[in-house]
């Protein structure tokens, strides 16, 4: 197959939000990534101490679960969206050529090890990436992946590797495509509203354990009793995961708060509401700077032997205790004020 069909490639933060945003472009509707992602109610926390992400570490993540942003986007922006998985590799090649091949230009997800969007040493297997595919020549797809600043090959092999992979969040092939938009220019009041309302409540939830403010308050318990009842191994890789995923792999820094933050600004100014404003400037100067110094102490934890610091996990553990006091009572005075 050869098939090009016309899309501009623009870079972002995040790889979903990114994806969304230039779908989104491609259709004649201009919105931005850190809107799509406030909208989307993309902020959250979480972490699943028997949910394993590799070998050892426990899964922790700073953001609702991979496809949550465009299905909550699409609901509240009125877009008419198409979200396909399937049951083997071989159908999920072939449902991809033909959307290329009647001139649809498709988000996928799979694994980021395959896609070879990172150099060997650096990449690592992570089942929920996103990225554009907007062609095929020969056996190359053509590839637009947001977080990289130019387009992409991926061999037909590869693609294929990436997309049906043997995990427990294997993505089955999915893929996703814009059909319409009914309202190119909404008022995006509403939509901001719910989202906001709804990322408090996730945040607040008094119900969900490993979620939101009780989540981090669980692994502030555990991080305390590390150097007793976990080896050097274990806390080495689950810190430096954390540090991966909280300030490199897509999150703008700091867990996505940097970029809730920018979400809270953009909407004071677009909707000439200085709660907003007010809530986002909050964020961006007083919680942001406390999760970037949680993550500098998380890499001095991780260099050193687990049993010989204690102290250094104690106070690692009374960090991320106060941070969770601290989103305690932001987002509960976020929740009122919007009301």
């Amino acid at each position: 197959m050869n098939k090009i069909n016309e899309f501009e490639h623009a870079t972002s933060l995040n790889c979903e939000t990114g994806v969304m945003r230039n779908l989104l472009h491609h259709k004649g509707m201009q919105i931005s990534e850190d809107m799509i992602f406030g909208i989307g109610s993309g902020l959250y926390f979480i972490h699943f101490p028997f949910i394993k992400m590799g070998t050892v570490e426990p899964l922790t993540s700073y953001r609702y679960t991979p496809g949550s942003i465009i299905k909550n986007v699409s609901k509240l922006l009125d877009i008419d969206i198409t979200v396909k998985t399937f049951k083997n590799a071989d159908d999920a090649m072939l449902g991809l050529d033909e959307k290329i091949e009647d001139g649809t230009v498709v988000g996928i997800t799979g694994d980021l090890y395959y896609f070879e969007v990172f150099p060997e040493f650096l990449s690592f297997h992570f089942n929920n990436h996103n990225l554009v595919v907007y062609g095929k020549a020969d056996d190359q797809y053509l590839v637009s992946d947001p977080i990289v600043e130019n387009v992409l090959t991926i061999t037909e092999e590869n693609m294929k590797k990436a997309r049906y992979v043997k995990a427990p969040d294997n993505p089955k092939g999915r893929m996703y495509w814009v059909n319409q938009i009914h309202n190119k220019n909404p008022d995006l009041r509403e939509a901001v509203y719910k989202g906001l309302k709804k990322t408090c409540k996730r945040m607040l939830n008094p119900y969900f354990p490993f979620g939101g403010i009780k989540g981090m308050r669980l692994l502030a318990k555990a991080l305390k009793k590390y150097p007793q009842k976990r080896s050097q191994n274990y806390a080495e890789k689950h810190l430096v995961n954390m540090i991966r995923h909280q300030e490199f792999v897509g999150s703008g820094g700091s867990g996505f708060r940097k970029q809730f933050g920018k979400f809270l600004l953009e909407s004071g100014e677009l909707l000439n509401n200085p709660v907003y404003s007010e809530y986002g400037k909050e964020m961006m100067e007083v919680i942001v700077p406390e999760w970037r110094g949680f993550a500098i102490d998380m890499a001095r934890c991780s260099r050193k032997p687990v049993d010989t610091i204690p102290e250094a996990y104690r106070d690692l553990a009374a960090r991320l205790r106060k941070i969770a006091g601290m989103e305690y009572q932001y987002f509960n005075r976020l929740s009122k004020a919007i009301q």
